[in-house]
């Protein structure tokens, strides 16, 4: 396998705002491919952002957020696609990217990672299989045909998303496609345990994949804080912030 250059985005989305994200998906590509970066990997749900609120709103009590959600989702195929398919060409770079993504018609948002090959092709989607605790009053289950090796510029690409990592069948069904580069999209950065502490029940599930076959991990996460995750978000609406601070 030859030497592969990769980014390992850590930055935050401007919240339930798509037009914009992706507007700082574009330069944050672009920054990374004049690095030398071959492969951009983005946080877990960057488009238009994690749905931060199942924590602090109680059940049924977020439907206007739900809503908003639901316009600024990512159709696939659809122009938001386009628009990051736009950019992996753009910047000749294998870009894989969280997405919210919702049903063309139905009302399903799945928690998803996008692939694009560096001439802008779609290569893959997969669709989070099991979403985690409160997770599931937003996102719909995947039903695992999307477990697939791909063949990029970057070398045979698989990963899974976030506490997917902790999914031994789905690992296993993975390693046995002979996979060169894992990728795990994640809300989690080393420092997103309580007080700031590392999350040392989750990280080294990452890493345990290159013990398991020679693989090169790429994680990359957005949340800084744990216990005030909406102060590691760009919101510009002083309502959206004090709702979501309840």
């Amino acid at each position: 396998m030859a030497v592969v250059r990769a980014a390992a985005v850590q930055d935050c989305p401007v919240l339930l705002d798509r037009a914009r994200t992706l507007d700082l998906v574009d330069r944050l590509t672009d920054q990374a491919a004049k690095q030398g970066a071959q492969l951009v990997v983005f946080p877990e749900a960057f488009v238009p952002g994690p749905p931060v609120w199942i924590d602090a709103l109680p059940v049924g009590g977020d439907a206007d957020w739900h809503s908003l959600l639901m316009r600024e989702s990512v159709t696939v195929p659809g122009p938001a696609c386009d628009r990051l398919a736009a950019a992996a060409d753009r910047a000749g770079v294998v870009l894989v990217i969280g997405v919210n993504e919702r049903e063309d018609h139905g009302g399903t948002i799945y928690n998803s990672v996008l692939t694009f090959g560096s001439d802008g092709s779609l290569l893959g989607r997969h669709r989070k299989l099991i979403p985690t605790h409160g997770e599931r009053l937003v996102w719909g289950m995947g039903d695992g045909s999307d477990l697939k090796v791909l063949d990029t510029v970057a070398g045979r690409l698989a990963g899974l998303i976030c506490w997917e990592n902790f999914m031994p069948l789905a690992r296993f069904h993975l390693y046995a496609q002979g996979p060169e580069v894992w990728v795990a999209p994640t809300l989690a950065t080393a420092s997103s345990g309580a007080g700031g502490r590392p999350r040392s029940s989750l990280l080294p599930s990452y890493g345990s994949g290159a013990l398991a076959r020679p693989l090169l991990v790429v994680r990359s996460g957005s949340l800084e804080r744990h216990e005030s995750a909406i102060a590691s978000y760009r919101i510009d609406s002083e309502a959206e912030r004090r709702v979501l601070a309840v």
